[in-house]
């Protein structure tokens, strides 16, 4: 009796520790996951960082500064509605366009020149894209029961706790491991490797990842928004140690907003060019109209060469139409300079091939000018020649009848 009692408690000892071994495995492999040192073909964290576990806290803006908004005007470049202090005579903008040869794609940005022509602000645009499935990334994501764990869940709840959700406490129940899984691989694929901190704009969809910046006099942020099933973004560097480029940036993030663009809105933007002033569209106010025409139509050659006609027409443009004349003899091979350059920081090679358009330009000119150069005598039509003579004739008859002939 006594060994039958004590095998059965031994048996049903070892039951427990099976069934407790069982029931905190789960919570064993989650724990391991989040230290980064779990690997499986179930899930495996590509890029793992401690930092995607707890996002920063949410921030707030403080250095609003909407005074003077009647020198400010709005401009719609790619996807991006964008402020801009466009009549404020402390701050000048030039265009930034590169041209990627390999992939055959432009990279549009904008750089805000403070006093001095000092660079304190830029901004680059990006396409947008779309919310990353993730689903079938991992293995454990296509069980049938996690799958629809996962897709209980709102969209705009998963986006803000991207974003917001710390994720680093391991004493919690099945589903909601399951949803910090989702979220830890969604931040793997928003959050770059080289991200210093990432946090949600407090109170808006806006989150804002900064990034280890090349020159550390400046700061790095990619800010990204969902709207409409899209991800809208865009680089900001600002520059550190400057209240100037502070309230630039805050204002920005702010009052940027996202509406998709068409080449359909090009046309509507180059009529509006068109009805500027003369001053107007040789500043770079009528520059920001052309390159948000040419942002919904990045294939017209046209547009470029016109930014570049009006930019060497108006005064001390040099800031903005270096970058433009670069790019158009990355992409097209051509300057489209209308007047000599060479007091512009460019290269050798480019100033030298728009030494060779102005010429051919000029003899181009010279050849109609000859072309032209015609007889002044007035032409007599034919019917009126022929009266002529027929007059003629008439007088000398008549001559012949009248005069006296002595033999």
């Amino acid at each position: 009796m006594k060994k039958t009692l004590i095998l059965s408690l031994f048996i049903a000892s070892s039951l427990l520790l099976i069934f407790a071994a069982a029931a905190g495995y789960p919570y064993y492999v989650y724990n391991q996951v989040l230290q980064g040192e779990y690997e499986n073909d179930w899930f495996e964290v590509r890029n793992y960082k401690s930092s995607l576990l707890v996002p920063d806290s949410p921030i707030e803006l403080s250095n609003i500064d909407k005074s003077n908004e009647d020198l400010w005007a709005k401009f719609h470049l790619m996807d991006v509605v964008i402020p801009l202090p466009v009549q404020n005579p402390f701050y000048n903008i030039t265009a930034d366009i590169q041209y990627d040869k390999k992939k055959k794609i432009n990279n549009l940005g904008l750089v805000v020149l403070g006093t001095n022509n000092k660079e304190i602000l830029k901004i680059y645009f990006n396409q947008n894209s779309s919310m990353p499935n993730v689903v079938n990334n991992q293995k454990l994501f296509k069980l049938p029961l996690v799958k629809k764990i996962i897709s209980s869940f709102d969209n705009k709840q998963v986006w803000t706790d991207i974003f917001s959700k710390d994720i680093s406490d391991w004493n919690i129940g099945v589903k909601e491991m399951i949803y910090h899984l989702y979220l830890l691989e969604l931040r793997s694929r928003l959050v770059p490797s080289r991200a210093v901190s990432y946090k949600l704009l407090k109170g808006t969809d806006t989150a804002i990842i900064e990034v280890e910046s090349k020159n550390k006099d400046y700061r790095t942020e990619l800010v990204l928004t969902r709207s409409r099933g899209f991800i809208y973004s865009y680089l900001l560097v600002t520059k550190l140690k400057s209240d100037e480029s502070k309230k630039l940036r805050d204002r920005l993030l702010d009052g940027i907003t996202f509406r998709a663009g068409s080449e359909y809105l090009s046309r509507i933007i180059y009529q509006e060019f068109k009805n500027l002033s003369y001053k107007n569209k040789t500043d770079h106010m009528g520059m920001l109209y052309l390159v948000s025409a040419w942002s919904h139509n990045p294939n017209s050659e046209a547009l470029i060469q016109e930014m570049i006609f009006y930019l060497q027409r108006g005064e001390s443009n040099e800031k903005q139409v270096e970058p433009l004349i670069e790019y158009a003899y990355k992409r097209y091979g051509k300057t489209f300079a209308t007047k000599d350059i060479s007091n512009l920081n460019l290269d050798e090679e480019i100033i030298f091939k728009s030494k060779v358009e102005l010429e051919k330009e000029s003899e181009i000119k010279k050849e109609k000018a000859a072309v032209q150069v015609i007889d002044t005598t007035p032409e007599v039509p034919e019917k009126n020649i022929f009266d002529k003579k027929l007059d003629e004739a008439k007088k000398d008859i008549k001559s012949k009848k009248t005069r006296m002939i002595i033999e």
